[in-house]
């Protein structure tokens, strides 16, 4: 079976798992359509580009089932009319579109019996209707380097901040200044890079600050987690209901200091922490596990 996948922007690179674990794990044909690139410049199969019309026409007529990213798209030159029918379709909700439109969903679920897709990692995936939240985000951890920590005796606390404000940067960039007083620690402070060479930047780090505002974790701290690095942020209850098992250093802005230092001075501590966290992506993040679950809930959808 033929299965295309459309979004807007990718989000996390998950996207284009999708779109190679598809073609690699199961037996479905799977082509992607990305409609623009962003800087972090994630690969993609197919950027509609002037000229383009009668390939993706003949991708869409060719195709027998269709992810949509966040929301239903159309084609002005190639509309699906009523091609799309409850058991054919589903949409996938990443990153801030499931905490900002939540009511959306829940209308579309509603009112057109929409299979929606939301991993438990946000805080509002709980609120948008009738959804898989028990597809969580996934990574090839064949792409995901080393950590390669520098012998200098200084330990490295990375951040990927999308959003200082939503992430609180100035509140962990003061925390870790509370702490240069009696620990030889840095930030490796990693913006508006591509997805390739944050990890590049990342993999010095030895620690790292995911956020505490939102609740949830997304594809930095899966990817710290991988690299053996630990992580220090907040989780929801909602998300602990649902991944207990997640080793994320709980913190808030009052004690976020107090948590970095716990793992700065004890070393075998810090270890431990940072081995759960590989064997945690290992067991709930591979990719190869994640397709999985797709590859079953899209037989689901078409038997609906």
């Amino acid at each position: 079976m033929n299965v295309l996948i459309i979004t807007d922007i990718d989000i996390a690179g998950q996207f284009y798992y999708l779109y190679r674990g598809l073609n690699t794990f199961t037996p479905f044909k799977a082509r992607y359509i990305c409609l623009q690139r962003t800087y972090l410049d994630y690969p993609t199969d197919i950027v509609p580009a002037e000229g383009m019309e009668q390939q993706i026409s003949d991708v869409i007529d060719t195709s027998e089932f269709f992810i949509f990213g966040r929301s239903l798209y159309d084609f002005p030159f190639h509309p699906f009319g009523d091609r799309l029918v409850r058991n054919n379709h589903l949409v996938w909700v990443l990153g801030s579109e499931a905490r900002l439109f939540a009511p959306k969903f829940l209308f579309e679920w509603l009112r057109r019996d929409m299979m929606i897709v939301s991993n438990i990692d946000y805080t509002c995936s709980s609120n948008i209707g009738f959804s898989a939240q028990h597809i969580p985000i996934m990574v090839n951890l064949e792409d995901i380097p080393e950590k390669q920590a520098p012998p200098d005796g200084v330990t490295r606390i990375c951040h990927t901040p999308t959003s200082r404000a939503i992430k609180q940067t100035e509140v962990f960039l003061k925390a870790v200044e509370g702490l240069k007083g009696k620990y030889q620690v840095e930030t490796v402070l990693v913006e508006g890079k591509p997805w390739r060479e944050c990890l590049q930047l990342k993999r010095s780090a030895e620690i790292m600050y995911d956020q505490m505002a939102i609740g949830s974790y997304g594809f930095g701290a899966v990817e710290s987690w991988a690299m053996k690095q630990a992580v220090v942020g907040r989780l929801s209850n909602w998300v602990r209901s649902i991944q207990p098992d997640a080793p994320m250093i709980d913190a808030t802005p009052e004690t976020l200091e107090e948590r970095l230092e716990s793992l700065l001075k004890r070393e075998d501590f810090l270890r431990e922490v940072q081995v759960n966290g590989r064997k945690y992506v290992e067991e709930a993040h591979d990719w190869r596990k994640v397709i999985r679950r797709w590859e079953f809930l899209i037989k689901w959808v078409l038997e609906r």
